[in-house]
């Protein structure tokens, strides 16, 4: 029998693995035990980024996956994530910690290494007002983030122009992201 399905190869899994594998060196010039060779792990985890997890007979996918990891490997490094050594580096870490939420965790450590994030702070700092919630440093953060992560979209069955019910105005102090 052989295994099939479907396996998304992604920058971040690629980074996942590097990161993995430079603890099981750091562990092995350390001399923890390991409790699998590096030549084993290196053969388990090698087809990943050289041949596709499924056929077609028209389509040549073994280069295909071949470019995808030497683009992703390009990527990782022009983003400072991983050095020529292939170790990661900068906010590598970071990024692998929130796989989960691709390419969002990219554009997080974007903005955090390049001090975008910090100058739109402190340019906001300026327009705090402390009895006002909405111009709170806080708030303008986490409208950020929430514009990067775990967004939704609305189904488009529902009205752009809603009709506000009686008892149900938003006051002024309620929360609301800024437009786009």
């Amino acid at each position: 029998s052989t295994l099939t399905g479907e396996f998304s190869l992604s920058p971040t899994m690629l980074l996942r693995v590097l990161h993995e594998w430079e603890q099981v060196s750091l562990d092995e010039e350390q001399g923890k035990e390991l409790f699998r060779s590096k030549g084993d792990i290196a053969r388990v985890l090698a087809p990943m980024f050289c041949q596709p997890f499924f056929e077609n007979p028209k389509a040549e996918l073994e280069t295909q996956v071949a470019y995808h990891t030497r683009y992703s490997l390009e990527l990782l490094y022009d983003q400072g994530l991983i050095g020529p050594n292939g170790y990661t580096s900068g906010l590598a870490s970071l990024v692998t910690m929130l796989f989960e939420t691709e390419p969002a965790n990219f554009l997080l450590a974007r903005l955090l290494s390049t001090g975008l994030l910090h100058q739109y702070l402190q340019k906001e700092s300026k327009k705090v007002k402390k009895g006002e919630r909405r111009t709170h440093l806080t708030v303008k953060l986490v409208a950020v983030l929430s514009w990067l992560f775990y967004r939704r979209r609305l189904p488009s069955v529902i009205p752009s122009e809603r009709k506000h019910r009686k008892k149900h105005h938003p006051s002024e102090f309620s929360p609301k992201l800024p437009p786009l």
